[in-house]
């Protein structure tokens, strides 16, 4: 739902409909914290593009499903910021979390059971990591020799095999700060509302103080599906890996949660 409301915000904000971005907008801040971002870029955009004051209603007007939501809860359970304050059944202090980022870091690097216990009782862990390091800055040092095409599948094997010892920390790390990179490498090729709006949900979702399932936030973030299609299209045989992986992940995923087993 926030997906589809936050495309089509994005899409009549870009073609100067404003009203519908407004409304569309509304819906998004209603369904979703991401959707607040929204809002800035609005504001932002209207006074670089120097739009007429509607669109600047607009923008401030996306902000009423964020009321109007409030209000509900207010309304229902006697706090208007139910939903903010809920948050902290996880733990969650506002802030960029970076413990909890380096605490997925030395995951990925070491492993989660080396990493709680203080000592290196797995050893293999790290020392996959390493070798698997160790062939991908081999692989980038000679990525001229090998050429594109095999340079290009090698990265996906040592990827691939990074997930297989890592697992959610790779995907969780790689979704939210590769989907950074990927954005800034794309700005040229995507339009400024799209750009403005992905950096300001970022800078959103790096800062609500939880490092768990961000992936799914970013995910929820149109435009980085964009720049990722832009990439694809550039180097169209990295999509035929890029899809075999996407239906391993898939099928693992759906294994999990017939388990009853947490997926992040």
């Amino acid at each position: 739902m926030q997906f589809a409301v936050s495309t089509a915000a994005l899409r009549a904000f870009d073609k100067r409909q404003h009203k519908w971005a407004a409304l569309w907008g509304a819906l998004a801040t209603a369904t979703r914290s991401t959707g607040v971002a929204l809002i800035p870029a609005f504001l932002l955009v209207s006074w670089r593009e120097r739009r007429p004051p509607i669109a600047y209603l607009a923008s401030l007007a996306v902000g009423g499903g964020l009321f109007l939501y409030s209000l509900y809860c207010g309304l229902r359970f006697g706090d208007p910021l139910a939903f903010v304050h809920v948050q902290r059944a996880w733990g969650v202090s506002p802030g960029f979390p970076w413990m909890g980022w380096w605490k997925m870091f030395m995951e990925m690097a070491i492993g989660a059971p080396n990493w709680v216990s203080g000592t290196i009782k797995d050893p293999w862990h790290p020392l996959l990591f390493i070798v698997i390091c160790g062939c991908g800055f081999g692989l980038w040092s000679q990525r001229k020799k090998l050429g594109s095409v095999m340079a290009g599948y090698g990265f996906c094997v040592v990827f691939f095999l990074l997930w297989l010892v890592a697992k959610a920390p790779v995907i969780n790390l790689v979704m939210v700060f590769g989907s950074i990179y990927l954005l800034w490498y794309s700005r040229n090729q995507l339009k400024l509302i799209a750009l403005v709006y992905s950096f300001f949900a970022f800078a959103l979702v790096l800062n609500i103080g939880l490092t768990a399932s961000n992936e799914r936030y970013a995910y929820g973030i149109v435009p980085v599906a964009i720049a990722f299609g832009l990439l694809l299209s550039s180097y169209p045989r990295w999509g035929y890996a890029i899809m075999g992986f996407f239906a391993i992940l898939l099928a693992n995923y759906a294994i999990a949660f017939s388990q009853h087993l947490w997926v992040a």
